[in-house]
């Protein structure tokens, strides 16, 4: 076995290991991965990293179908799971497979992955049941969006879940222009191209570790996906005002209103997880925004800018994130249709609550990283008849991975009467 083929068996055992924790873990795939790399970060380099991360994702993303092929293999091999993962992912070559697979059927199994083949004796009962097993979707969501998208779109939508995302930047125009930026970009030989939907997007052609650059250091640009851009740009936050974003997580979205804004107004952040706050402080520091105030939201009363009402609030609400499969594979797993029904009661849990602190002829954006329903126009429409002092400000936005390239999210943007 070669020195490459020994040190990839390694990386898939750690994958693999890493793996059967997270099935039962109630912790995101990501979080974990993050965790375990930073407390062994003297043991694993970036190219170990990103090899493990792939395998990893690799095996959530394509779960269903490498268990049917396992258990209906005669090769048992603790690295099956992770190494057809590879293949299903396109990371891996006819000839390092087989190094690594060391059998004879190497050739045989690494052209079944690649073709998608069915394995023989397996039957199914229902259209939903062979594409839940071909593309590794849970039953249930696949019957839900055969029925409401039909077969067609369902297959191009299944398909795009499981394709890793395009790696999207937004320009932090405070700093720097799109067009200094791609060329800045372009001359470290990193093709930048524009966005279709978002001004402030660029699209980087391949993928590499953009956090390394200095252009990231200097504040100069966030990773951020071109629909969660669409969403900051629904809120059409102007300078001087004040404009609130209430569930503001990691301050993706916080950042790029204050940027709108040019630093003038203020964007107050707040979120139930204190932690993320903290985030938002070091990210507006590096990006040179200075009117980003972080509350605690258990003291909204205390806040004179909160009690005197925002012009402008945003609700980027906790959901179920069917529309961020592409980045969490592992999440599918873990979704329930009981998990869908607790969603859309807290969510219009938070609507009652803090639509109130909205100033009279205010924009309020609702908006779900979700692609269903019951999270998002069901929870408008319901908020609609109980809160008759609202209206609509503009049509729903509904974005689809395999219509918009984007994640998947839902928009409505509400007006409160004066």
């Amino acid at each position: 076995m070669s020195s490459s083929a020994y040190f990839l068996k390694r990386q898939m055992l750690t994958a693999l290991t890493l793996y059967r924790g997270m099935e039962s873990s109630i912790y995101p795939a990501d979080r974990l991965l993050g965790n375990y790399f930073h407390q062994y970060r003297k043991r694993f380099g970036s190219r170990d990293r990103k090899v493990i991360s792939e395998a990893v994702y690799g095996i959530f993303r394509h779960r269903r179908f490498i268990e049917g092929w396992e258990n209906a293999s005669e090769k048992q091999d603790e690295l099956f799971k992770p190494l057809a993962a590879l293949v299903l992912e396109g990371l891996i070559d006819r000839k390092t497979f087989a190094e690594v697979w060391e059998g004879k059927d190497a050739e045989k199994y690494f052209g079944l992955f690649n073709r998608r083949e069915i394995p023989g004796g397996i039957g199914f009962a229902s259209p939903a049941e062979k594409l839940a097993f071909v593309y590794s979707f849970p039953l249930w969501m696949v019957e839900r969006w055969l029925q409401r998208f039909g077969e067609e779109e369902c297959v191009k939508l299944l398909r795009s879940l499981n394709e890793r995302p395009p790696l999207v930047i937004r320009v932090n125009t405070v700093k720097i222009s799109s067009e200094e930026l791609a060329s800045r970009l372009a001359a470290k030989g990193h093709e930048a191209v524009p966005t279709e939907m978002s001004p402030y997007g660029l699209k980087i052609r391949e993928r590499f570790n953009i956090f390394e650059l200095e252009e990231f250091t200097e504040g100069f640009f966030e990773v951020q996906d071109e629909g969660s851009q669409l969403v900051a740009l629904r809120v059409e936050p102007q300078p001087g005002e004040v404009v609130w974003d209430a569930c503001a997580g990691g301050g993706g979205k916080t950042l790029m209103l204050a940027a709108l804004m040019k630093n003038k107004g203020r964007v107050i952040a707040t979120d139930i997880r204190a932690n993320k706050l903290e985030d938002i402080k070091k990210r507006a520091k590096r990006a040179g925004l200075f009117n980003i105030f972080p509350a605690d939201l258990n003291r909204l009363d205390e806040s004179k800018l909160i009690r005197a009402g925002v012009d402008r609030l945003l609700i980027d609400a906790p959901c179920s994130g069917t529309g961020t499969l592409r980045r969490n594979p592992d999440a599918k797993w873990k979704m329930s249709l009981e998990r869908l029904k607790q969603c859309r009661a807290d969510q219009f849990g938070i609507l009652e609550k803090y639509t109130r602190y909205l100033k009279p002829g205010g924009r309020l954006v609702y908006a779900t990283c979700s692609m269903e329903p019951e999270e998002n126009e069901e929870v408008i429409e319901a908020f609609l008849r109980e809160f008759t002092n609202f209206g609509r400000a503009a049509d729903d936005t509904h974005l689809y991975p395999h219509q918009t390239s984007t994640d998947g999210f839902f928009i409505s943007q509400l007006i409160k009467s004066k």
